[in-house]
């Protein structure tokens, strides 16, 4: 049941961001990459108050795996927002949130053909049943 709640919430979060988004981040003057740094710190400042009081202090995990970690953060979730803002901006919160139906066929494909990862049958049906209505026009012609 927590499970189920954790995942239904985590659901209704994204959904209410791309609109927080729209609303309050897309007609500021900033750049996008700026807004999105703003919103990581302060985001990145609220965790390391409530991190601990919640779960205990971390443990170092190492050099390794800490450059790991802040690589993985600024390239991977910091332009990740950078191109979320942009999208918003440019198409809208309906249409940005269509593009993290994308990122699973990517991910799928990508693994199949540059990891020899097995593609299983079920996972190739659900992509190709939901891909039609990504490529159809958002607003229909006259």
């Amino acid at each position: 049941m927590a499970g189920t709640l954790a995942c239904l919430g985590s659901t209704v979060s994204c959904g209410a961001r791309f609109a927080y988004l729209q609303r309050f981040f897309a007609g500021c003057s900033g750049s996008a990459a700026a807004l999105s740094a703003a919103q990581l710190v302060r985001a990145s400042v609220e965790l390391a108050v409530v991190a601990p009081a919640l779960a205990g202090l971390p443990h170092w995990p190492g050099v390794p795996a800490a450059v790991a970690l802040l690589a993985l953060g600024a390239l991977g979730t910091g332009l990740a927002y950078v191109l979320n803002l942009g999208v918003i901006r440019a198409a809208g919160p309906t249409v940005a949130s269509t593009v993290t139906y994308v990122i699973p066929v990517w991910s799928m494909a990508i693994g199949a053909v540059l990891l020899a990862e097995p593609s299983a049958g079920t996972r190739s049906s659900e992509a190709s049943s939901w891909s039609p209505g990504l490529s159809s026009p958002a607003c229909p012609t006259e």
